[in-house]
């Protein structure tokens, strides 16, 4: 071979073993490493042979040897070239390679009788009988602590001594690529348990969280049924006085209006509160709630409102974020038991949100504490002094308008929450701050489907006692049942989740033909949960009194 075709060539082999080493840094498994190079190189006219070291053995993992040599092999020893494994001690050609400093060139005529083991070496001569390639290049490829990991065997009628080093570089470089493979599966083990660990360390905090929620609620209706167990006790034993009579049956009110609240107080925790939105002046509501805090300050407390939204609306439910407003002022006031300032600002921010910034002068919380203030249940103040429910119910609320809630806080320095959310484009709706009067009722026929039997009596003595003419049943059949043989009723009243399916589907259906619905549920419910043309309908959700009761029936009435 001339100086430029030896040129040529040696160039060849350069750029072949240039292509194998990109191939092989695109993967981080060894044997795909090996499958890439030998690929590689069997595409630029090289056969080749990849042994990975084991310990004692070296394992054939890849090999593009010629065909007629492998399958000899495989026909005398019923082996398939996947199953090739030789113990290193009996070859001694493959020590010669794993001992050498540099790669070697060797003539295969000369080495193929060290090739197999001595079990083996009666192949040597099926073999060579069928090879035509004269020379080949081993060399040993080690890792980044100097430890062989795999030979590598270059077959080629035309390779010479000066491709020796090139190959002993291609060697070292398949050595490194080896160790970023392992260091790269290393890496993913050690994130793949770090990730199982945070996620049995997140498991973990939430059956903690549950913990302190179920006690939380365990003590707290604890507390609130004991005076009306006692009242209820009172009532039932000899005559009481005018007034002791209106003070037990006051207890029993106040009692089953403070497990409403803390009722809704865990649907709102729980994001699975029903909401009222409606689009309204962001100011003119924050403003309306401050109004009603105002009494709950004492006069070492300033209360100041920043009104800086202008006319901008948000689409809120009301009520709720009157409750947000009173949960963070409560907050505020238990934190500056010496005096403070309670500030509450509203802006307009650029990318087309708002802000509510309710910042105080108070004691501040330590860092430590503020990954765990949005906890149910989990509450600085001493005993007796709240449930530690008020921020999560403010975050629940806030999450369930599609907002975000960050607090800033400093010990001595007081803290700041933030709360945004987006803004609304229409035209406000006015929110009706009196109650609907309530006429007599002129008779309708009302179709009550409740479940329960006390709930359904309370419904149609209310009702009944109202005017209206009442026709109950207990399922979706019985109120099929009804339907079918009775006049068509002015108002169908129905339980959302009744013993024979949800009412939904069937109540909508019945709408659609002229039907009035008001669906009444105890369920938590959510835009999710109902069908979207449920979510239209009127719902009233347990618990809830007479007044509401009758005020919610007469406007569905008049739908």
């Amino acid at each position: 071979m001339g100086g430029e075709e030896a040129q040529e060539r040696r160039l060849e082999v350069m750029a072949a073993l240039s292509r194998a080493g990109l191939a092989a840094a695109r993967t981080a498994n060894p044997d795909a490493i090996y499958t890439s190079v030998a690929d590689s190189l069997r595409d630029a006219g090289f056969f080749v042979s990849i042994y990975a070291v084991e310990g004692e053995y070296a394992r054939l993992v890849k090999s593009s040897f010629a065909e007629k040599a492998v399958k000899v092999v495989e026909r005398h020893t019923n082996l398939r070239q996947d199953d090739f494994r030789v113990l290193l001690a009996e070859v001694p050609f493959y020590r010669r390679v794993l001992s050498a400093e540099d790669a070697l060139l060797f003539d295969t005529a000369e080495v193929l009788g060290d090739v197999f083991p001595s079990s083996a070496k009666w192949l040597a001569g099926p073999v060579a009988r069928v090879i035509k390639i004269r020379r080949g290049i081993g060399a040993a490829v080690r890792d980044e602590k100097g430890d062989a990991v795999a030979l590598l065997f270059l077959l080629g009628n035309e390779l010479t001594p000066r491709d020796v080093s090139t190959a002993s570089v291609f060697a070292q470089l398949l050595g490194l690529t080896l160790g970023r493979a392992r260091i790269t599966r290393e890496l993913e083990d050690n994130v793949s348990a770090l990730q199982q660990a945070q996620q049995q360390l997140v498991q973990a905090q939430k059956i903690e969280a549950i913990g302190r929620l179920t006690g939380g609620i365990a003590h707290d209706f604890n507390n609130l049924l004991t005076p009306a167990l006692f009242a209820v006790g009172e009532l039932q034993g000899p005559a009481l006085s005018p007034a002791d009579h209106r003070e037990c049956v006051d207890t029993i009110r106040q009692t089953l209006e403070r497990c409403a609240d803390l009722t809704r107080s865990l649907l709102a925790f729980g994001r699975r509160q029903v909401l009222t939105r409606r689009r309204v002046v962001l100011d003119d509501a924050v403003g309306s709630a401050l109004r009603l805090l105002r009494a709950t300050f004492q006069e070492h407390v300033r209360l100041e409102w920043a009104p800086g939204a202008g006319t901008t609306l948000v689409e809120a439910d009301v009520t709720q974020l009157h409750q947000v407003m009173i949960n963070l002022a409560l907050n505020a006031r238990d934190a500056m038991p010496g005096g403070g300032v309670f500030k509450v600002t509203t802006r307009v921010l650029p990318e087309g949100s708002v802000e509510i910034e309710c910042a105080d002068t108070g004691a501040g919380i330590a860092p430590s504490l503020q990954t765990r203030i949005f906890e149910p249940f989990f509450t600085t103040k001493g005993p007796g002094r709240g449930t530690g429910l008020g921020l999560s119910v403010v975050e629940g609320i806030v999450h369930q308008h599609g907002g975000t809630i960050a607090v800033e806080s400093n010990e001595g320095a007081g803290t700041t929450f933030r709360i945004r959310m987006q803004a609304a484009l229409a035209e406000a709706v006015q929110v009706r701050t009196t109650p609907v009067p309530v006429g007599p009722s002129s008779g309708q026929r009302l179709l009550v489907v409740e479940d329960d039997p006390l709930v359904r009596r309370t419904l149609v003595r209310i009702l009944a006692a109202r005017g209206y003419s009442i026709v109950e049943a207990s399922s979706l059949a019985q109120a099929r049942e009804l339907r079918a043989k009775s006049p068509p009723f002015d108002l169908l009243v129905t339980d959302v989740v009744l013993p024979d399916g949800h009412s939904t589907d069937e109540a909508v259906a019945l709408h659609r033909a002229g039907q009035r619905v008001l669906f009444v549920t105890g369920h938590p419910l959510d835009a999710n949960w109902l069908p979207v043309e449920a979510s239209r309908l009127p719902v009233l959700q347990k618990p809830f009194g007479p007044g509401e009761l009758i005020a919610v029936v007469e406007a569905a009435l008049r739908q």
